[in-house]
Protein backbone atom coordinates (compact mmCIF):
# COMPACT_ATOMS: atom_id res chain seq x y z
CA UNK A 1 0.00 0.00 0.00
CA UNK A 2 1.16 3.37 -1.01
CA UNK A 3 1.12 6.57 1.74
CA UNK A 4 1.72 8.85 -0.95
CA UNK A 5 1.92 9.05 -4.52
CA UNK A 6 2.94 10.97 -6.66
CA UNK A 7 1.47 10.97 -10.96
CA UNK A 8 2.98 13.09 -13.15
CA UNK A 9 4.13 16.02 -10.51
CA UNK A 10 5.69 18.98 -12.09
CA UNK A 11 6.04 22.25 -9.93
CA UNK A 12 8.05 25.27 -12.33
CA UNK A 13 9.38 27.93 -10.30
CA UNK A 14 9.68 29.82 -14.24
CA UNK A 15 9.46 28.79 -17.22
CA UNK A 16 13.31 28.38 -16.89
CA UNK A 17 14.07 25.17 -16.18
CA UNK A 18 17.39 25.57 -14.72
CA UNK A 19 15.56 27.50 -12.26
CA UNK A 20 14.91 24.55 -10.32
CA UNK A 21 11.48 22.33 -9.40
CA UNK A 22 10.75 19.02 -10.47
CA UNK A 23 9.42 17.50 -13.89
CA UNK A 24 6.82 15.07 -15.06
CA UNK A 25 7.67 12.82 -11.76
CA UNK A 26 5.33 9.75 -11.01
CA UNK A 27 6.60 7.18 -8.17
CA UNK A 28 5.13 5.61 -4.90
CA UNK A 29 6.06 6.18 -1.51
CA UNK A 30 5.84 2.95 0.56
CA UNK A 31 3.25 2.84 3.70
CA UNK A 32 4.98 2.24 7.15
CA UNK A 33 8.48 2.12 5.87
CA UNK A 34 11.45 4.35 5.75
CA UNK A 35 12.18 6.13 2.12
CA UNK A 36 14.99 8.57 1.38
CA UNK A 37 15.09 11.10 -1.50
CA UNK A 38 18.85 11.04 -2.14
CA UNK A 39 20.50 13.78 -4.89
CA UNK A 40 22.66 16.48 -5.07
CA UNK A 41 21.92 20.24 -4.36
CA UNK A 42 18.91 21.08 -6.76
CA UNK A 43 17.95 17.61 -7.56
CA UNK A 44 14.40 18.73 -6.24
CA UNK A 45 14.49 16.85 -3.14
CA UNK A 46 13.21 19.21 -0.86
CA UNK A 47 10.63 20.34 -3.39
CA UNK A 48 9.03 17.28 -3.29
CA UNK A 49 9.15 17.27 0.45
CA UNK A 50 6.78 20.63 0.39
CA UNK A 51 4.51 19.32 -2.20
CA UNK A 52 4.32 16.56 0.21
CA UNK A 53 3.69 18.83 3.18
CA UNK A 54 1.00 21.13 1.23
CA UNK A 55 3.80 23.93 1.34
CA UNK A 56 3.58 23.97 -2.49
CA UNK A 57 1.23 23.28 -4.81
CA UNK A 58 2.02 21.25 -8.37
CA UNK A 59 2.19 23.32 -11.52
CA UNK A 60 0.64 19.77 -13.16
CA UNK A 61 -0.07 16.45 -12.04
CA UNK A 62 -1.55 14.79 -8.37
CA UNK A 63 -0.34 13.93 -5.38
CA UNK A 64 -2.65 11.23 -3.16
CA UNK A 65 -2.15 10.15 0.31
CA UNK A 66 -3.87 6.99 1.39
CA UNK A 67 -5.39 6.52 -2.39
CA UNK A 68 -6.63 10.60 -1.86
CA UNK A 69 -6.01 13.41 -3.97
CA UNK A 70 -4.74 15.89 -1.78
CA UNK A 71 -3.08 18.41 -4.38
CA UNK A 72 -3.33 18.98 -8.18
CA UNK A 73 -3.09 21.95 -10.04
CA UNK A 74 -6.55 23.52 -8.77
CA UNK A 75 -6.61 22.54 -5.25
CA UNK A 76 -4.43 21.30 -2.53
CA UNK A 77 -5.65 20.12 1.01
CA UNK A 78 -3.94 22.25 3.70
CA UNK A 79 -1.09 20.82 5.61
CA UNK A 80 -3.15 20.86 9.16
CA UNK A 81 -5.36 18.39 7.34
CA UNK A 82 -2.74 16.03 6.23
CA UNK A 83 -1.87 13.79 9.24
CA UNK A 84 1.85 14.49 8.89
CA UNK A 85 4.51 16.49 11.06
CA UNK A 86 7.93 17.98 9.42
CA UNK A 87 11.49 17.72 11.10
CA UNK A 88 13.42 20.74 9.70
CA UNK A 89 17.70 20.66 9.58
CA UNK A 90 17.43 23.96 11.77
CA UNK A 91 15.16 21.74 14.44
CA UNK A 92 12.96 25.17 14.89
CA UNK A 93 12.76 24.78 18.77
CA UNK A 94 11.01 27.34 20.73
CA UNK A 95 14.15 29.10 22.67
CA UNK A 96 11.90 29.84 25.61
CA UNK A 97 10.37 26.63 26.12
CA UNK A 98 11.31 24.16 28.39
CA UNK A 99 11.53 20.04 26.50
CA UNK A 100 8.31 19.49 27.81
CA UNK A 101 6.88 22.14 26.83
CA UNK A 102 8.22 22.18 23.58
CA UNK A 103 7.17 18.76 23.03
CA UNK A 104 3.62 18.86 24.18
CA UNK A 105 3.35 22.56 22.19
CA UNK A 106 1.23 20.42 19.27
CA UNK A 107 -0.68 18.64 21.41
CA UNK A 108 -2.13 22.04 23.21
CA UNK A 109 -2.42 23.16 19.81
CA UNK A 110 -5.16 20.26 19.43
CA UNK A 111 -6.34 20.95 22.77
CA UNK A 112 -5.68 17.34 24.26
CA UNK A 113 -6.44 17.17 27.85
CA UNK A 114 -3.28 17.84 30.33
CA UNK A 115 -3.12 14.05 31.83
CA UNK A 116 -2.80 12.78 28.36
CA UNK A 117 -0.28 15.44 27.41
CA UNK A 118 1.64 14.88 30.12
CA UNK A 119 1.19 10.90 29.62
CA UNK A 120 2.08 11.20 25.56
CA UNK A 121 4.94 13.48 26.15
CA UNK A 122 6.39 11.37 29.13
CA UNK A 123 6.26 8.32 26.03
CA UNK A 124 7.90 9.61 23.41
CA UNK A 125 10.67 11.30 25.56
CA UNK A 126 11.17 7.66 26.86
CA UNK A 127 11.05 6.48 23.17
CA UNK A 128 13.91 9.08 21.92
CA UNK A 129 16.07 8.42 25.61
CA UNK A 130 15.25 12.28 26.57
CA UNK A 131 13.04 12.07 29.86
CA UNK A 132 15.86 13.39 32.22
CA UNK A 133 15.78 16.71 30.28
CA UNK A 134 11.90 17.74 30.27
CA UNK A 135 12.91 20.89 32.47
CA UNK A 136 15.60 22.00 30.55
CA UNK A 137 15.47 24.32 27.34
CA UNK A 138 17.08 24.10 23.88
CA UNK A 139 20.28 26.39 24.51
CA UNK A 140 20.93 24.14 27.28
CA UNK A 141 21.08 21.02 25.23
CA UNK A 142 23.61 19.64 22.82
CA UNK A 143 22.97 19.52 18.83
CA UNK A 144 22.06 16.12 19.16
CA UNK A 145 19.95 16.70 22.15
CA UNK A 146 18.03 19.15 20.22
CA UNK A 147 17.56 17.13 17.44
CA UNK A 148 15.69 14.14 19.37
CA UNK A 149 13.63 16.43 21.16
CA UNK A 150 12.57 18.10 17.25
CA UNK A 151 11.67 14.20 16.37
CA UNK A 152 9.77 13.65 19.51
CA UNK A 153 7.83 16.87 19.08
CA UNK A 154 6.92 15.33 15.78
CA UNK A 155 6.57 11.98 17.23
CA UNK A 156 3.84 12.92 20.33
CA UNK A 157 1.57 13.65 17.46
CA UNK A 158 1.30 10.38 16.13
CA UNK A 159 1.68 11.04 12.29
CA UNK A 160 0.94 8.79 9.34
CA UNK A 161 3.63 10.00 7.45
CA UNK A 162 7.12 11.81 8.62
CA UNK A 163 8.63 14.31 6.80
CA UNK A 164 12.75 15.23 7.61
CA UNK A 165 14.65 17.01 5.54
CA UNK A 166 18.49 16.54 5.92
CA UNK A 167 17.95 17.32 9.65
CA UNK A 168 21.46 15.75 10.44
CA UNK A 169 23.63 17.86 8.26
CA UNK A 170 24.64 20.12 11.54
CA UNK A 171 25.68 17.44 13.46
CA UNK A 172 29.21 15.99 13.55
CA UNK A 173 30.45 12.36 11.63
CA UNK A 174 29.82 10.40 14.85
CA UNK A 175 26.89 11.90 16.07
CA UNK A 176 25.39 11.45 12.68
CA UNK A 177 26.05 8.13 12.77
CA UNK A 178 24.58 7.65 16.42
CA UNK A 179 21.10 9.28 15.34
CA UNK A 180 20.63 7.67 11.78
CA UNK A 181 20.83 4.59 13.84
CA UNK A 182 18.11 6.05 16.43
CA UNK A 183 16.19 7.01 13.36
CA UNK A 184 15.76 3.73 12.03
CA UNK A 185 15.09 2.25 14.94
CA UNK A 186 11.91 5.19 15.77
CA UNK A 187 10.85 3.81 12.34
CA UNK A 188 10.42 0.54 13.08
CA UNK A 189 9.26 1.11 16.55
CA UNK A 190 6.80 3.44 15.50
CA UNK A 191 5.80 2.10 12.05
CA UNK A 192 5.39 5.99 10.70
CA UNK A 193 5.99 6.25 7.63
CA UNK A 194 9.46 8.22 7.01
CA UNK A 195 10.34 9.85 4.34
CA UNK A 196 13.57 11.39 4.28
CA UNK A 197 15.58 13.89 2.37
CA UNK A 198 19.21 13.95 1.84
CA UNK A 199 22.41 14.14 -0.35
CA UNK A 200 24.98 11.69 1.66
CA UNK A 201 24.24 8.34 -0.78
CA UNK A 202 25.71 6.44 2.11
CA UNK A 203 23.50 7.75 4.56
CA UNK A 204 21.00 6.95 2.44
CA UNK A 205 21.93 3.36 1.58
CA UNK A 206 22.19 2.69 5.58
CA UNK A 207 18.90 3.74 6.89
CA UNK A 208 16.52 3.09 4.00
CA UNK A 209 13.88 0.46 2.68
CA UNK A 210 13.13 2.04 -0.78
CA UNK A 211 15.17 5.12 -2.10
CA UNK A 212 14.22 7.51 -4.77
CA UNK A 213 17.56 9.19 -6.73
CA UNK A 214 16.97 12.55 -8.31
CA UNK A 215 18.87 14.58 -10.52
CA UNK A 216 17.75 17.95 -11.39
CA UNK A 217 14.17 17.91 -11.03
CA UNK A 218 14.06 14.67 -12.59
CA UNK A 219 13.46 10.92 -11.11
CA UNK A 220 16.22 8.51 -12.47
CA UNK A 221 15.38 5.23 -10.33
CA UNK A 222 13.02 4.42 -7.45
CA UNK A 223 13.50 0.84 -5.97
CA UNK A 224 14.88 -1.13 -2.81
CA UNK A 225 18.34 0.31 -1.88
CA UNK A 226 19.90 -3.46 -3.20
CA UNK A 227 18.61 -3.06 -6.33
CA UNK A 228 19.23 0.58 -6.95
CA UNK A 229 22.89 -0.47 -5.96
CA UNK A 230 23.95 -3.04 -7.80
CA UNK A 231 21.20 -3.25 -10.65
CA UNK A 232 21.24 0.98 -11.43
CA UNK A 233 18.98 1.61 -14.95
CA UNK A 234 21.96 3.94 -16.28
CA UNK A 235 25.29 5.58 -15.65
CA UNK A 236 24.19 8.45 -13.63
CA UNK A 237 22.84 6.82 -10.80
CA UNK A 238 25.74 4.59 -10.70
CA UNK A 239 27.74 7.08 -10.14
CA UNK A 240 25.84 8.70 -7.30
CA UNK A 241 25.05 5.55 -5.11
CA UNK A 242 28.39 3.94 -4.42
CA UNK A 243 32.18 3.88 -5.75
CA UNK A 244 31.49 3.38 -9.14
CA UNK A 245 33.28 4.29 -12.00
CA UNK A 246 31.64 3.61 -15.45
CA UNK A 247 33.77 2.70 -18.54
CA UNK A 248 32.45 3.63 -21.85
CA UNK A 249 32.36 1.27 -24.41
CA UNK A 250 30.48 -0.56 -27.58
CA UNK A 251 28.54 -3.39 -26.71
CA UNK A 252 29.56 -6.42 -29.29
CA UNK A 253 27.79 -9.30 -27.50
CA UNK A 254 25.56 -10.93 -24.94
CA UNK A 255 25.84 -14.64 -24.01
CA UNK A 256 22.94 -16.73 -23.33
CA UNK A 257 23.88 -16.72 -19.42
CA UNK A 258 23.38 -12.97 -19.78
CA UNK A 259 27.01 -11.78 -19.82
CA UNK A 260 27.70 -8.70 -22.16
CA UNK A 261 30.98 -7.81 -24.08
CA UNK A 262 31.73 -4.45 -24.40
CA UNK A 263 34.56 -2.88 -27.01
CA UNK A 264 36.05 0.24 -24.47
CA UNK A 265 36.61 3.53 -25.76
CA UNK A 266 39.92 5.31 -26.01
CA UNK A 267 41.97 1.54 -25.91
CA UNK A 268 44.67 1.28 -28.26
CA UNK A 269 44.18 -2.35 -28.51
CA UNK A 270 40.28 -3.29 -28.55
CA UNK A 271 40.54 -3.99 -25.19
CA UNK A 272 37.19 -5.90 -24.77
CA UNK A 273 35.31 -6.30 -21.03
CA UNK A 274 32.61 -8.58 -19.73
CA UNK A 275 29.71 -7.56 -17.78
CA UNK A 276 26.78 -8.58 -16.79
CA UNK A 277 23.51 -7.16 -18.41
CA UNK A 278 20.46 -6.80 -16.89
CA UNK A 279 16.99 -7.56 -18.71
CA UNK A 280 14.88 -4.61 -17.63
CA UNK A 281 17.58 -2.56 -19.44
CA UNK A 282 16.94 -3.53 -23.33
CA UNK A 283 20.31 -2.55 -24.37
CA UNK A 284 20.51 -4.02 -28.11
CA UNK A 285 23.87 -4.86 -29.80
CA UNK A 286 26.05 -2.27 -31.13
CA UNK A 287 24.67 0.58 -28.36
CA UNK A 288 26.72 2.94 -26.78
CA UNK A 289 26.87 1.45 -23.24
CA UNK A 290 28.95 1.81 -20.01
CA UNK A 291 30.46 -0.69 -17.83
CA UNK A 292 30.12 -0.14 -13.71
CA UNK A 293 32.84 -0.89 -11.86
CA UNK A 294 32.84 -0.42 -7.74
CA UNK A 295 35.91 -0.01 -5.96
CA UNK A 296 35.31 -3.09 -4.09
CA UNK A 297 34.69 -5.43 -6.87
CA UNK A 298 38.26 -4.74 -7.98
CA UNK A 299 41.62 -6.14 -7.21
CA UNK A 300 45.17 -5.75 -7.55
CA UNK A 301 46.64 -8.73 -9.35
CA UNK A 302 50.16 -9.59 -9.98
CA UNK A 303 51.05 -9.33 -13.44
CA UNK A 304 53.37 -12.29 -13.42
CA UNK A 305 50.57 -14.65 -12.93
CA UNK A 306 48.92 -16.66 -16.03
CA UNK A 307 45.43 -15.24 -16.32
CA UNK A 308 43.44 -18.82 -16.01
CA UNK A 309 40.87 -17.72 -14.40
CA UNK A 310 37.80 -16.41 -15.60
CA UNK A 311 38.16 -12.55 -13.83
CA UNK A 312 38.62 -9.96 -16.55
CA UNK A 313 41.74 -7.43 -16.40
CA UNK A 314 42.69 -3.99 -17.12
CA UNK A 315 46.01 -2.31 -16.64
CA UNK A 316 46.75 1.18 -15.21
CA UNK A 317 49.03 3.87 -13.68
CA UNK A 318 49.17 4.87 -10.35
CA UNK A 319 48.56 8.72 -10.04
CA UNK A 320 48.80 8.86 -6.07
CA UNK A 321 48.63 6.44 -3.42
CA UNK A 322 47.13 7.61 0.25
CA UNK A 323 47.05 5.64 3.56
CA UNK A 324 43.98 6.42 5.50
CA UNK A 325 44.38 3.71 8.11
CA UNK A 326 42.80 0.09 7.48
CA UNK A 327 43.65 0.37 3.55
CA UNK A 328 45.13 2.26 1.07
CA UNK A 329 43.25 4.81 -1.13
CA UNK A 330 44.90 4.44 -4.92
CA UNK A 331 44.14 6.57 -7.91
CA UNK A 332 44.42 4.48 -10.85
CA UNK A 333 44.51 6.15 -14.53
CA UNK A 334 43.69 2.95 -16.56
CA UNK A 335 44.90 2.27 -20.06
CA UNK A 336 42.06 3.74 -21.57
CA UNK A 337 42.29 7.00 -19.94
CA UNK A 338 39.35 6.86 -17.30
CA UNK A 339 39.77 7.34 -13.59
CA UNK A 340 39.12 4.59 -11.09
CA UNK A 341 39.89 4.98 -7.26
CA UNK A 342 40.55 0.97 -5.75
CA UNK A 343 41.20 -0.10 -2.34
CA UNK A 344 44.31 -2.05 -1.00
CA UNK A 345 44.47 -3.69 2.88
CA UNK A 346 47.54 -4.94 2.37
CA UNK A 347 51.02 -3.46 3.85
CA UNK A 348 51.95 -3.31 0.62
CA UNK A 349 53.47 0.52 -0.03
CA UNK A 350 52.28 1.98 -3.76
CA UNK A 351 53.77 4.86 -5.23
CA UNK A 352 53.07 7.37 -7.86
CA UNK A 353 53.87 6.25 -11.52
CA UNK A 354 53.88 2.75 -11.00
CA UNK A 355 51.98 0.58 -12.98
CA UNK A 356 49.14 -1.91 -11.96
CA UNK A 357 47.31 -4.73 -12.98
CA UNK A 358 43.14 -4.97 -12.07
CA UNK A 359 41.05 -7.63 -12.07
CA UNK A 360 37.09 -8.50 -11.81
CA UNK A 361 34.25 -11.02 -11.55
CA UNK A 362 32.42 -10.05 -14.62
CA UNK A 363 29.62 -11.23 -12.84
CA UNK A 364 29.96 -8.40 -10.46
CA UNK A 365 30.11 -5.34 -13.04
CA UNK A 366 26.99 -3.99 -14.90
CA UNK A 367 26.18 -3.30 -17.91
CA UNK A 368 23.86 -0.25 -18.63
CA UNK A 369 23.07 2.66 -20.60
CA UNK A 370 24.68 6.14 -19.99
CA UNK A 371 20.90 7.43 -19.36
CA UNK A 372 17.94 5.08 -19.05
CA UNK A 373 14.95 5.89 -21.34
Amino acid sequence: MSAVRFEGVSKKYSSDSSSGGVFDISFDIPAGQFTSLVGASGSGKTTILRLMAGFLQPTEGKIYMDNQIVSDNTHSLPTNRRDLAMVFQSYALWPHMTVFENVAFGLRARKVHKPEIKKLVDEVLQLVNMEKYVERRPGELSGGQQQRIALARSLVLKPRLLLLDEPLSNLDAELRIQMREQLKELQLTTGITFVYVTHDQEEALAMSDYLLVLEKGKLLQSDHPEVVYFRPVDARVARFIGRAFPLNGTLVNVSKGGLGKIELENSNKNLQLLGSVPAHTGISLGSSVCLVLRSEMVRIVDSNTVDNTSECRISGVILSSSFIGRENQIEVKLETGDLLTVYDNSRRRFKAGESLLLAFDPEAAVIVPERAG
